[in-house]
């Protein structure tokens, strides 16, 4: 099975075409057919300027001044503005090409996921946050709620642990769950709650 999406999105005085494809194949080991199939999903954005393709990528980047100073000075780029960037030829003006492109990827994507029936890369990340998440608040019951120390009050305590009973050298530190990662792990928690609630 293979199926492609296509999405085109204005980019300076030219198109960006964007195209999802998605497709299953054998899987193998060291030359073995392991009996099985696996969904591929692959990204290509093309920048077409008067029905010619000029460039191609798999994304676009957002450009900043403060994170792309060398490639600023080198294009002459008005460090006051964002640009978007395909590959490493194609630059236009402002984020929304970018934010665009990116969201059309993201959507495909998703779109073709549901027919091939498999979970997007974001889903998967949202399982591990979640479990993650799940995994520290069961670690801050453990040590109990009121008992958790701030990350300043970890550290202080990493330090005395370390020069108690490794004499200051490496060794086995246990681990401790802040106060903030506690906060953080509830608010992740309670967000995706209202994802599944809303």
């Amino acid at each position: 099975m293979r199926k492609s999406l296509v999405k085109e999105v204005k980019f300076g005085k030219g198109i960006a075409k964007v195209t999802v494809t998605m497709f299953t194949q054998k899987k193998y080991s060291d030359g073995w057919d392991l009996g099985m199939e696996e969904v591929i999903d692959t990204a290509k954005v093309e920048i077409v300027v008067n029905g010619k393709v000029v460039c191609s990528s798999y994304s676009a980047e957002v450009l900043e001044y403060e994170r792309n100073v060398r490639l600023f000075k080198k294009a002459n780029l008005n460090p006051t503005k964002k640009y978007t960037m395909v590959g490493d030829k194609a630059i236009t003006e402002g984020e929304e090409s970018g934010n665009l492109i990116n969201e059309a990827i993201k959507e495909m994507t998703a779109e073709l996921a549901k027919e091939f029936n498999v979970e997007t890369e974001e889903e998967k990340q949202q399982k591990e946050e979640i479990a993650e998440a799940e995994a520290v608040v069961a670690q801050s019951e453990k040590e109990g709620i009121d008992n958790l120390m701030s990350n300043t009050q970890i550290k202080s305590w990493r330090k005395q642990y370390n020069d108690l009973y490794n004499e200051g050298g490496e060794g086995y530190i246990p681990s401790k769950v802040s106060k903030e990662a506690y906060q953080k792990a509830l608010k992740i928690l309670n967000r995706n709650e209202v994802i599944r609630n809303g």
